[in-house]
This record gives C-alpha cells, sequence and structure tokens, in this order.
C-alpha cells in the first residue's frame, strides 16, 4: 500500500518517526520548497481513479493546510514541481487514464494558477515520471516515460 509515514533526518542514516501528514497516504506526488514553506501537489493514493489535483503547503513539515481542494490544472501523478523565479511551477504528469501530459501552469500563492503552455504543445513531449530543476536560473527537464519518444 501507500505509505502515510513522514520520516526526517539531517544525515540520511537516522531517521526519526516525524507523525503523518494531513494529506494522507499517497505516492507519485510532487514536493518543493518554496516561498518558506513545504508544498505538495497532486498525486495518486492508491486507489482507482485517484488521480488528485490539491495543493498543500506547512511551515514546519508536520502541520499542513490545504490551499487548493481542486487547482485548475487536470489531476495528475507522476508529475514534475520546481520554485523558480518566485512561482511554483507544474510540468506534465500522468492522468487518471494513464495519459501523458506536456502542460505547465504557474502560481504565486498555490490558489490562482496560470497555464504557461497548453496540454499538446510542440516545446516537448508528453511525459510522466521526469524531473525537473533549476540551475543557473533556468528550468532543466530531464527523461521520463513518453509514448512519444
Amino acid at each position: 500500500g501507500f505509505a502515510s509515514d513522514m520520516l526526517v533526518s539531517n544525515d540520511a542514516i537516522k531517521w526519526r518517526a516525524a507523525g503523518a501528514p494531513d494529506f494522507g497516504a499517497r505516492a507519485f506526488f510532487s514536493a518543493v520548497s518554496h516561498d518558506r514553506y513545504l508544498w505538495v501537489l497532486g498525486g495518486h493514493n492508491g486507489t482507482f481513479d485517484s488521480a488528485m489535483n490539491d495543493v498543500w503547503k506547512s511551515k514546519d513539515g508536520l502541520t499542513w493546510c490545504r490551499v487548493s481542494e481542486f487547482a485548475h490544472w487536470d489531476a495528475r501523478f507522476s508529475h514534475a514541481a520546481v520554485s523558480y523565479a518566485g512561482m511554483l511551477w507544474i510540468i506534465g504528469g500522468s492522468t487518471k487514464d494513464a495519459s501523458n501530459l506536456n502542460d505547465v501552469w504557474k502560481s504565486y500563492d498555490g490558489v490562482q494558477w496560470t497555464e504557461v503552455l497548453a496540454a499538446g504543445h510542440t516545446a516537448f513531449s508528453t511525459r510522466s515520471g521526469h524531473s525537473v530543476v533549476v540551475y543557473k536560473e533556468q528550468m532543466w527537464l530531464y527523461g521520463g516515460h513518453s509514448a512519444d519518444v
């Protein structure tokens, strides 16, 4: 099943339990640090058709507040998210029917979202399970699974 615990470590050798998150058991979600908060975006909770598009934030990693139950972007899992240029970004992923996406969304606050690139664009192929990192003031997208490649 999907885990619903939180573990904390400062050396990656010793881990201590930190309780259960308010957002429940889930996997294939994105978590980022942005604007002095921890954020959890979307994911899958292990039930059939359970792709999610909720947004949660926490000041301390222990107590979580849902800021959006249904964000403007399609419910998804195996997507990428980063904090870049003062905004949260969510990129691609997979829908509940296992269709891969290539849309890009951004938000200042996790509540109001703006679509930057609509699904079906040609800047990059649809994908899930990819990674996006910020390096030298640019977003770098790596790999993933895509039927288009």
